[in-house]
C-alpha cells in the first residue's frame, strides 16, 4: 500500500487533476441524484401519504395537466365505501415577486389536517378571499400574517397565516378556497385532482373498480402510484441517470488516461520489480488499488461537492431549482460511494492488462 501511494505521489499534478475530475463527476451525480429524489419524496409525503386514491384525466402526463369537470366528481358522492373526498386545482401564478407562485385551491381543508401543519396564524375560511401561506412564500413575499397579497390586478387576499408541510415547492405557495384558485388560473369549474379517502376496513381495489364502473373515462390509481404516472419524473429520473453515467464515463477516462500515463513512465521499474519475483498478480493489484485509491479520494471530495450544490441549488431563489432539499439523503451517499468503486475497478481494467502483459525484458529494454 506505501508503495502504492508512493507512485500516486510521484505524479502530484496529474493525480490532482485526475482527482479533481473524478470529484465533478461525483458531485453531479449527487446533487442530480439529489435534486431527483427529493421531488418525488416531497410529493410521496405530502400528497399521496395521507390520501388512499387519487384520481385524474386519462392522459394525463401530470397532475398539473389533469382535468376533471366538477360532474364527474360530484359523481363520486354517493359511491360506497368513500369516507371523504377532496378536489384539488393547482397550477402557476406570474407575480411580480416570483415568475412561478404554485397555487393550490382545495374543496375542503378537512382531509388536509394531515398534510398541513399551522405554522402561525389561523386555517382559512372558504368564501372570504382570504388565503393561507406556505411559510417559505410568506417569506418571499416579505409578508406578515394579517398583510393583505395582491396576486392579480384587483384580486387581493388577507393572509391569514402559514402552513408547513416539509416539502420546499409546496412550502412556496399557497392554499385558498377551490373557487378563488379556479378563478385566478382561469380553470372554470375543472380541477386537476380528487383526493379519495376510503372508510375503515375497505379494500382500495375493491373501490377502485366501483369508481371505474361508474366512471370509465378517468384514471384511477392508488395513491402511492401517482408518482409512475408523472412523466415529468420519468423524464427527471432519465435525464439524472444519463448525466451521472456521462459524468461518469468522463472520470473514467481521467482515470484510464493517468494510469496508462503513470505505466508507461514507470515500464522500466515494472520491469525490475517483475525480475525480482512480483507476479502479474501483484502489478495488477498495485495497478487495481492505484485506480481504487484515487476514486476514493475523488468521491470523498465529491460528496461534499454534490452537497454544496444542492445547498446552493436550495438558495438559489430560483423556481425549480429552489425546491430540492438541502442535504443529500443516507442512499444517495451510498449509491455514491458504490459508483467511485465500481469506477475504481472498471477503470483500472485496462491498465492492469497492459502493465501485466509486460515481461521483465521488454520493460527492461523499454527507453
Amino acid at each position: 500500500m506505501v508503495f502504492v501511494v508512493r507512485q500516486l505521489i510521484r505524479s502530484q499534478g496529474r493525480t490532482l487533476l485526475t482527482l479533481l475530475g473524478v470529484a465533478m463527476g461525483i458531485a453531479l451525480l449527487v446533487s442530480i441524484t439529489t435534486y431527483s429524489a427529493s421531488l418525488k419524496d416531497q410529493i410521496q409525503q405530502t400528497v399521496t401519504k395521507h390520501f388512499d386514491i387519487v384520481i385524474q384525466s386519462k392522459g394525463a402526463t401530470s397532475p398539473l395537466a389533469s382535468r376533471l369537470t366538477k360532474t364527474e366528481y360530484d359523481q363520486l358522492k354517493p359511491i360506497q365505501g368513500i369516507s371523504g373526498s377532496t378536489a384539488i386545482v393547482i397550477g402557476g401564478l406570474k407575480t411580480r415577486e416570483v415568475p412561478y407562485f404554485l397555487l393550490a385551491g382545495a374543496s375542503s381543508l378537512e382531509p388536509l389536517i394531515g398534510t398541513l401543519h399551522l405554522g402561525s396564524g389561523r386555517m382559512l375560511q372558504f368564501g372570504n378571499r382570504e388565503i393561507l401561506l406556505g411559510q417559505q412564500a410568506l417569506k418571499r413575499f416579505h409578508l406578515n400574517v394579517g398583510d393583505t397579497i395582491e396576486l392579480n390586478r384587483e384580486e387581493r387576499f388577507h393572509v391569514v397565516g402559514t402552513y408547513i408541510t416539509g416539502s420546499r415547492f409546496m412550502d412556496q405557495g399557497a392554499l385558498l378556497d377551490l373557487k378563488d384558485a379556479q378563478r385566478l388560473l382561469n380553470r372554470g369549474d375543472s380541477m386537476n385532482l380528487a383526493l379519495i379517502r376510503l372508510q375503515p376496513g375497505q379494500k382500495i381495489t375493491t373501490i377502485m373498480k366501483r369508481i371505474e364502473t361508474h366512471m370509465p373515462q378517468l384514471n384511477i390509481l392508488k395513491s402511492r402510484d401517482l408518482l409512475g404516472e408523472i412523466r415529468m419524473f420519468i423524464v427527471v429520473d432519465k435525464i439524472a441517470w444519463g448525466m451521472s453515467i456521462i459524468a461518469l464515463i468522463i472520470s473514467g477516462v481521467f482515470v484510464i488516461n493517468t494510469l496508462i500515463m503513470s505505466i508507461s513512465e514507470r515500464t522500466k521499474e515494472i520491469g525490475i520489480l517483475m525480475a525480482v519475483g512480483w507476479t502479474r498478480a501483484m502489478i495488477v493489484k498495485t495497478i487495481l488499488w492505484e485506480s481504487i485509491i484515487i476514486c476514493g479520494i475523488g468521491c470523498l471530495i465529491g460528496i461534499p461537492g454534490g452537497w454544496l450544490l444542492v445547498w446552493l441549488a436550495s438558495r438559489s431563489n430560483i423556481t425549480g431549482l429552489d425546491w430540492t432539499a438541502t442535504t443529500p439523503s443516507v442512499g444517495t451517499i451510498l449509491w455514491a460511494i458504490a459508483m467511485a468503486l465500481c469506477l475504481g475497478m472498471i477503470s483500472a481494467v485496462y491498465p492492469a492488462v497492459v502493465a501485466s502483459r509486460l515481461t521483465p525484458a521488454q520493460a527492461l529494454r523499454y527507453e
